[in-house]
C-alpha cells in the first residue's frame, strides 16, 4: 500500500507542480524528505527519479504559469540575489579548481539545489503556501524518523550511529541529523503554537521521535543546535497555560528518553582536554587547518568540493593520522575554504538576512494568527540551530535547511493584517515595503 500511495502522490504531485508551483516546491521537498526509495525499497526501484521529475514538472509550470510575477518583498529579493551570487561566485571559484572533476560534480548538485529553492522563493508568498511547505517537510521527515525509532525497537540498537549512510541520501549519522535540526525547528514551532489540542499533539509527537532519532544517531554537534532550537522556540514562544504544560511534559519525556549513552556523548562536548575523544579533539586540528587555508586562499579558495584534499598539507593533529584527505567537518571553513571569503559571507547572509527580519518583525507575526506565528517561531528557532549543527559537520548540499529563509521570506511578503495601509504584496510590480 505504501508505495501505490507514493506512485500516486507522485503523479498528483507532477501535475499539481504543472498547474500551481509553489504547492509542486511543497511536494518536492515532501519527497526530498521522505526518501520513498529507501522507506519502499522493497516495491520502488533503487533510483525511480521522483525529484527529478517533479522539478522538471515545476520549472514547466513556473514558466507556464508565469510565477515570477508573485510580489515579493524587499527582503525576498534581496535573499534571492544573494543565493544567485553565491551560486556565481562558486562557479567563479571552480574555474581555478585544483581538482575540477570534484568541483563540476559538487556544481551539479548545487546548481539544482538553488533552482528549486529560487521557485520557492518567488512562489511561496502567501502564509497557506509557507504552512503547505512546512507541513509537507514536518510529514515527510517525521515519517523517517517514526521508521527509525521502530527499527531501534526492533533491533535494540539504532544502526545508522553506525553506518557511513542513511538511505539514498547518502548520509553519515552527522548529515542527516543536520538535515533534521530545522525541520524539528518547525515541529516545535507548531507544538507551542496556538492550534486545535489534537494538532498540537501530533507535532509534539513528531518532536519526540525527531529529538529521540538525534540522540540516537550520537551526532553531539547536532544535539546542541537541537537544543539552541528549542531554547529559543521557548524563549520566543507565547506562553500560556496549556503550552506551559506542554513544556513541563515534553521536558520530563526528552530526559526520560536520555540514556547513559546519549548523557555520555553529550557531556564529552564540555570535557576538559585529557577527557576528549580523539574525534573530538581533532576538530581543533581541523579549524586550525581550515583558518590556515582561507588565509593561503582568501579570495576564490581551492575549489567547490575541493577543501579535503588540501586538510593534509596543513593538518597537524598526532593522535590521529590525515592521509589521502580528511573533511572539514565545519560548514563555515569549508565555504570559505572553498569558494573563499566573500562567497562565505554571502552563503551565510542569505540565511542571516530573512531570519533578521523575522526577528525583529516577530511580535508582528506572533499576533496575527497561530499560522504566522508557527512560521516565524520555527524560522527563528530553526537557522541559529542549523548553524550551530554545522560548525560540526557541513550540510552545504543539505536541502532541508534552504527551507527556513524561503518561509521567513514568505512571511516578509505578507501584507498586516492590523495595517491594511501598509501594502507589500499589493501588486506584481512595486509597493511601499516590497517590489
Amino acid at each position: 500500500m505504501g508505495a501505490i500511495f507514493v506512485y500516486v502522490f507522485f503523479l498528483l504531485s507532477c501535475l499539481i507542480a504543472l498547474v500551481l508551483p509553489a504547492l509542486g516546491c511543497a511536494a518536492f521537498y515532501f519527497f526530498n524528505l521522505l526518501d520513498p526509495a529507501w522507506n519502499w525499497r522493497w516495491a520502488i526501484p533503487e533510483d525511480p527519479g521522483f525529484q527529478k521529475w517533479i522539478a522538471l514538472s515545476l520549472l514547466l509550470g513556473f514558466i507556464t504559469q508565469q510565477g515570477w510575477r508573485s510580489s515579493m518583498s524587499r527582503t525576498s529579493v534581496l535573499t534571492l540575489g544573494l543565493l544567485l551570487s553565491f551560486l556565481v561566485l562558486c562557479f567563479l571559484s571552480s574555474l581555478n579548481s585544483a581538482y575540477p572533476s570534484r568541483s563540476m560534480f559538487y556544481l551539479d548538485l548545487l546548481w539544482r539545489i538553488v533552482l528549486i529553492v529560487a521557485i520557492s522563493l518567488i512562489t511561496t508568498v502567501t502564509e497557506n503556501r509557507a504552512m503547505l511547505l512546512a507541513v509537507g517537510c514536518v510529514l515527510g521527515q517525521g515519517y523517517n524518523s517514526f521508521q527509525i525509532n521502530l527499527e531501534y525497537f526492533q533491533l535494540g540498537f539504532c544502526r545508522y550511529a553506525i553506518m557511513s549512510s542513511w538511505g539514498m541520501k547518502g548520509l553519515d549519522n552527522n548529515g542527516y541529523s543536520i538535515l533534521t535540526v530545522p525541520i524539528l525547528a518547525l515541529s516545535i514551532a507548531f507544538a507551542l503554537s496556538q492550534w486545535k489540542w489534537w494538532l498540537r499533539g501530533i507535532a509534539a509527537g513528531i518532536c519526540l521521535l525527531q529529538i529521540h532519532q538525534i540522540m540516537m544517531m550520537e551526532s553531539r554537534g547536532s544535539m546542541l543546535g537541537a537544543l539552541l532550537a528549542a531554547s529559543l522556540a521557548v524563549w520566543y514562544c507565547p506562553k500560556s497555560p496549556v503550552t506551559n504544560t506542554i513544556l513541563i511534559v515534553g521536558a520530563t519525556l526528552v530526559v526520560l528518553l536520555a540514556g547513559p549513552p546519549v548523557v555520555r556523548e553529550f557531556s564529552s562536548i564540555f570535557g576538559v582536554e585529557e577527557e576528549m575523544d580523539v574525534s573530538a579533539e581533532s576538530r581543533f586540528y581541523l579549524w586550525k587547518a581550515g583558518a590556515a587555508i582561507i588565509w593561503e586562499y582568501p579570495l576564490f579558495g581551492v575549489g567547490p568540493g575541493c577543501s579535503s584534499a588540501f586538510v593534509p598539507l596543513y593538518y597537524d593533529f598526532a593522535g590521529l593520522r590525515a592521509e589521502n584527505e580528511k573533511a572539514l567537518h565545519n560548514l563555515f571553513f569549508e565555504i570559505m575554504c572553498e569558494n573563499g571569503i566573500f562567497a562565505g559571507t554571502i552563503y551565510f547572509s542569505f540565511f542571516l538576512l530573512p531570519w533578521g527580519m523575522v526577528w525583529l518583525n516577530r511580535r508582528r507575526f506572533f499576533r496575527e494568527n497561530p499560522k504566522q506565528c508557527a512560521l516565524a517561531l520555527g524560522v527563528i528557532a530553526g537557522t541559529p540551530g542549523y548553524l550551530l549543527a554545522s560548525m560540526f559537520s557541513s550540510g552545504t548540499l543539505i536541502e532541508s535547511s534552504y527551507v527556513l529563509p524561503v518561509i521567513g521570506c514568505a512571511l516578509l511578503s505578507l501584507r498586516p493584517a492590523s495595517q491594511p495601509n501598509m501594502i507589500d504584496t499589493a501588486s506584481p510590480t512595486t509597493s511601499e515595503t516590497g517590489v
